[in-house]
């Protein structure tokens, strides 16, 4: 019978904790690692041209192996739909049905498409002094316009910065969760510091949100108010802007709810549609329509919506000589597209995954353990009872998204970091990142297992 020595046992008890714990330590760590010796460079204009040119290259580093590939970064920009070619080169299945990930890293500029593709690496790294770049989505050289080419131009710039506002959310979304995670115990700390923000911030979130709700909930309003705080100055514009918008779809959603579209029978007060509902019942008439109602009903919630705005507007714009209905109108469109794109059926799923994927977030301590049970009835209960608020953290992300294709934003990395751009600054930013966290949660591991080896290390096997 062998005899193990001290230093024996906790090599041992070493080697033990590594294989059994390899997804921590040789997966989980590495594949948030720079690595430099497999890695491709973007440092040019991302269009078709360049992007064959990395083909050879990218082919190789995929077949050697299914580790993640380092996606070093210094690009003015360039073609989104270059940008998504790439991407899929990089990440997208084999024959086999595996897929790659990749660690981004801006190392001087990201700007443009490539701040984007800075964002949508699944372990996204900026160094310390790169800067990062968002603008609205641009079109180039377009010849010969004339007004109507002008509005299908604008309707599809608007429509591409909606989709890339959401694709951008989807790799946020996780980002801003671990920073709430992060931020969280110093929540009274910023409030104190900034109460007039906090207030206007927790006004904003009223709007959307009944109080009760929220109990043992996301903070949203304390969040953001974290946010502000550990942003740089030119950046809480974008905070500021997406509580405003966050609450202008609150607002405007529950007046909606609350104004009756037509006269109640027994109640002298008008409903807001009654007239407009008349107007197109004649109108419809006249053309002798037989699908008058179905369109109706497909329209009436927009119509009504739209009508409220419309009226709120006016109430709120320049006095009567400066008033121009033409501006008044293009407002009330902007605001209703924004609505129009928060109330998206398409939301529901995805606000469904991501609750149950970060239940910790949104489920009170009392509710998990049944959300994580075998009961599916008390689990679709409870899963209705904190969609509310776990629909609002998704939004906030989304406008926060938004945001960033609207106008220039010059982002340091320590503000992409807060914003959820990237998931870490090299060599330590505003918030702890997953990958310091992952292995400080190693090394524990590791020198419990010791101390455990260390106390019967010796004897016999």
């Amino acid at each position: 019978m062998a005899c193990f020595s001290v230093e024996q046992g906790w090599l041992t008890a070493k080697l033990v904790l590594l294989k059994n714990n390899g997804v921590l330590m040789s997966t989980s760590v590495e594949r948030a690692t720079i690595n430099w010796g497999r890695c491709i460079h973007i440092d040019d204009v991302i269009d078709d041209q360049y992007v064959n040119s990395l083909i050879p290259k990218i082919l190789e580093l995929r077949r050697e192996s299914s580790a993640p590939i380092t996606v070093a970064i210094n690009s003015p920009g360039g073609s989104l739909a270059a940008l998504d070619v790439l991407l899929g080169l990089l990440t997208g299945p084999d024959q086999d049905g595996q897929v790659c990930e990749i660690v981004t890293v801006s190392v001087r500029n990201a700007y443009s498409a490539a701040a984007n593709f800075l964002a949508f690496g699944n372990y996204a790294v900026a160094l310390p002094h790169s800067e990062i770049l968002f603008h609205d989505v641009r079109y180039s050289g377009m010849e010969d316009v004339t007004p109507a080419s002008a509005r299908i131009a604008a309707a599809r710039l608007q429509n591409a910065n909606e989709e890339f506002s959401l694709k951008l959310a989807t790799r946020v979304f996780r980002r801003l969760v671990w920073n709430y995670v992060d931020l969280r115990g110093n929540f009274n700390q910023y409030q104190n510091t900034y109460p007039e923000v906090h207030e206007t911030y927790t006004r904003a979130i009223a709007t959307c949100q009944k109080p009760e709700g929220a109990n043992g909930r996301a903070d949203i309003a304390g969040f953001a108010t974290a946010l502000f705080a550990e942003v740089s100055p030119s950046s809480e514009t974008l905070i500021n802007a997406t509580l405003a918008h966050l609450a202008r779809w609150g607002l405007m959603t529950s007046v909606a709810n609350e104004l009756p579209k037509y006269k109640e029978k027994g109640s002298r007060k008008p409903g807001l549609l009654d007239g407009t509902k008349n107007l197109f019942d004649s109108v419809m008439k006249e053309k002798k329509s037989k699908n008058a109602s179905e369109i109706w009903n497909r329209m009436e919630l927009d119509i009504h919506l739209f009508s409220l705005m419309l009226v709120e507007n006016i109430t709120k714009a320049e006095p009567a000589k400066n008033f121009s209905f033409t501006k008044t109108l293009e407002d009330v469109l902007d605001d209703f597209k924004l609505i129009e794109s928060i109330n998206d059926s398409s939301h529901k799923k995805v606000i469904t995954r991501n609750m149950l994927r970060h239940d910790h977030m949104f489920f009170t301590k009392e509710e998990l353990e049944l959300v994580r049970g075998d009961d599916e009835g008390e689990r679709k209960r409870l899963i209705e009872i904190a969609r509310p608020n776990a629909q609002l953290f998704w939004y906030f992300c989304v406008l926060l998204c938004r945001e960033l294709f609207n106008g220039e934003h010059i982002l340091s990395p320590y503000d992409a970091q807060v914003l959820g751009i990237v998931d870490e600054v090299a060599g330590g930013g505003r918030v702890s990142s997953r990958r310091d966290y992952r292995k400080q949660k190693a090394a524990k591991a590791l020198q419990s297992q010791a101390e455990v080896g260390g106390s019967t290390g010796t004897g016999s096997a």
